[in-house]
């Protein structure tokens, strides 16, 4: 007979960051891409542009679809350390993981 309780593994953490990282950076993506996009009145290749001139400057609006990709590459980077930084900031501050619809997104 099967328990009433299940039984579970505990979460293995990176897999756990990078879902998250993942999930985030697509669904932020998904926001620039179309929403900043079409009330910028801008391509969502700029938008990507414009994250990349963080790192290169002016030059990444001359990169086409290469500083594009830069610029995806550095936005799921950042998504990814936002979820490394919850992930190992709710290690010290459990309640974070109590609430973390609240906390995320905070």
């Amino acid at each position: 007979m099967a328990s009433s309780t299940t039984s579970r593994r505990p979460a293995n953490p990176l897999r756990t960051i990078v879902t998250a990282g993942l999930i985030a950076g697509a669904l932020d993506g998904l926001d620039a891409a179309v929403v900043i996009a079409l009330l910028n009145n801008v391509s969502p290749v700029r938008v990507f542009q414009f994250i990349a001139s963080g790192l290169i400057g002016v030059s990444a609006f001359r990169g086409g679809a290469a500083t594009a990709a830069l610029g995806v590459l550095l936005h799921f980077t950042i998504a990814t350390g936002a979820a490394a930084t919850f992930s190992l900031a709710s290690l010290k501050l459990p309640f974070l993981l109590r609430r973390p619809f609240l906390w995320g997104p905070l």
